[in-house]
């Protein structure tokens, strides 16, 4: 059996992904044609795309390295803020419940000697739910969210000069 024959086969008894499954023809066909551009002209894909899959399956050996991995970060941003701080800042909103983030920021300084950022302020009160009517900014919130127009797909346009254009 050839090693075309046996990649096809491996293919479909290992369960690849529809990717996964088209990744070896890319190599099947460039072993044929000898030449990249041509393989990724005919497939539709960037020779850097080409490139980097051929160098991950450089043995053949194995499929599975074929699937698709994650994009996601392996680390995100955590939050900033300290316990410390957050302690201050609820203490703070409690004392002063209408009072905004900015102004809270001010006093932050003022009292502690030490700055803090807005956004630290804000992402505590959301997350402590220190509003002056709990029960009433839930309720607007809602309100809010209702109102927001929703994206319909009958509001989009048909531009026929791109249509004609398409043909």
């Amino acid at each position: 059996m050839s090693k075309q024959a046996r990649w096809r086969k491996q293919a479909k008894t290992l369960a690849l992904s529809k990717e996964a499954v088209c990744r070896p023809k890319w190599f099947i066909r460039h072993e044929a044609e000898g030449n990249a551009s041509l393989t990724c002209r005919h497939f539709g894909i960037a020779p850097k795309t080409f490139y980097k899959w051929r160098a991950i399956f450089s043995d053949g050996s194995n499929l599975r390295v074929l699937e698709s991995r994650s994009k996601a970060p392996r680390r995100t941003r955590q939050k900033e803020i300290m316990p410390l701080e957050e302690r201050r800042v609820i203490a703070l909103r409690k004392q002063h419940i209408r009072w905004g983030k900015m102004k809270l920021s001010r006093l932050y300084r003022n009292t502690f000697n030490e700055t803090i950022s807005s956004w630290k302020i804000q992402y505590t009160i959301q997350k402590w739910k220190l509003y002056y009517h709990p029960k009433k900014n839930a309720l607007l919130q809602q309100k809010r969210k209702r109102s927001q127009a929703k994206k319909r797909i009958t509001e989009l346009k048909n531009n026929p000069s791109r249509a004609i254009s398409s043909l």
